[in-house]
Formats: structure tokens, C-alpha cells, sequence
């Protein structure tokens, strides 16, 4: 008798969970408002990011889309105003953007040693990760705007990229401070794969 491999962990659930939880708690607490039609400057991606590139890019999209993204949805009340559109482009797109994080994680992480690559290489992957994410969740708020806000693209490309620039550059920061103990934490516990 063969003995079945687990997709996911009890542990593996509970540690998404629990930054999942810590990204909706600094997103509906620790932000900076910007303007009268949303958007927030803030670093409640970071968690986010922490389960893409440690669990991979389908979980990464499912805590960051589907769970993180609905739930702050709701708690900002737009989707129920303006609908699918604002729920899709908005929140889901958006967020569910950060699995693609999860792509770089051979990139980043090694199996061997303390865990820690001793190059400049996964900071590059960090760069180009945190990049590719928050250029998908600048484009996907700029096409809310026009659709769901009846803003001009100019307008919605502008109001967008006040609090989307200053987003980016203070997460990448922390996850490029945070490398090195997010690295040891994922050689001391791995996960499952």
C-alpha cells in the first residue's frame, strides 16, 4: 500500500491563514487613505507575498485574490456599489496578481546551506516580482477606473499611480530587508511540496 501525499499541511493552512489574517487586519487598520474613490497607501501586500513565495503561485492567488482581495472588498464596501467590475478589477486581479510572486520562489530560496542565497540574485527576483505584481494591479485599477468609475483613462492612470508608486516602493523595502529571516524561516520550516 502506497501512502498518499498531502497537497497542504495543517501547518501549511494555518500559517496562510494567519498571514492572510495579518494582511486584512493591516489593510482595514494600517493605511493611509488616498483621495475620495479609494485606494490606500500601506504594506498589507507584504504578508501576502510571504505565502507566494513560500507556498507557490496557485495558494499565493488563492489567499491573495480570492480570500484577502473579497474580504477587503467587502470591507470597503465598493463592490457592493459598483459590482462584478469593481470586485474583478479592484480586488481579485489585483491581489490575485501576487501568486505570480510564487514563479521566483526557485529563485529565491535554496534548499541548501542556512537557506539563504549569498548573491545578489534573489533580491533581483524580489525586484522583478514585486514589479510584474504592481504593474498587474496598477493596469487592473487603472481599467476600474474607466469602467466601473466612469473616469477618463488619463485621470484614472494619474489618481492611480499616488498611492500604487508609493505602495510599491514601500513593500519592496520591506521584503528586501526581510529577505534573509524570511529565507532561514523557510529552510527551518519548509513546506510541503
Amino acid at each position: 500500500m502506497t501512502k498518499k501525499k498531502k497537497l497542504i499541511s495543517v501547518y501549511d493552512m494555518c500559517e496562510m491563514a494567519i498571514f492572510t489574517a495579518l494582511a486584512i487586519v493591516l489593510g482595514m487598520f494600517c493605511e493611509i487613505k488616498v483621495g475620495a474613490n479609494g485606494g490606500s497607501i500601506g504594506f498589507a501586500m507584504v504578508p501576502l507575498f510571504f505565502i507566494a513565495y513560500r507556498h507557490g503561485a496557485i495558494k499565493g492567488f488563492i489567499c491573495g485574490g480570492i480570500i484577502y482581495g473579497l474580504a477587503q472588498g467587502l470591507y470597503d464596501g465598493y463592490i457592493f456599489q459598483y459590482g462584478a467590475i469593481s470586485a474583478f478589477f479592484d480586488y481579485i486581479i489585483p491581489f490575485g496578481a501576487i501568486g505570480l510572486a510564487g514563479l521566483f520562489r526557485k529563485f529565491i530560496f535554496t534548499d541548501e546551506g542556512d537557506g539563504v542565497v549569498h548573491s545578489a540574485d534573489p533580491y533581483i527576483y524580489i525586484i522583478l516580482s514585486v514589479t510584474l505584481v504592481f504593474v498587474i494591479r496598477y493596469l487592473s485599477h487603472v481599467v476600474s477606473g474607466t469602467l466601473a468609475y466612469d473616469t477618463p483613462w488619463a485621470g484614472s492612470f494619474a489618481y492611480n499611480i499616488t498611492y500604487i508608486a508609493p505602495t510599491y516602493f514601500i513593500d519592496l523595502i520591506i521584503l528586501l530587508v526581510l529577505y534573509y529571516p524570511l529565507a532561514r524561516l523557510n529552510k527551518i520550516y519548509p513546506v510541503m511540496r
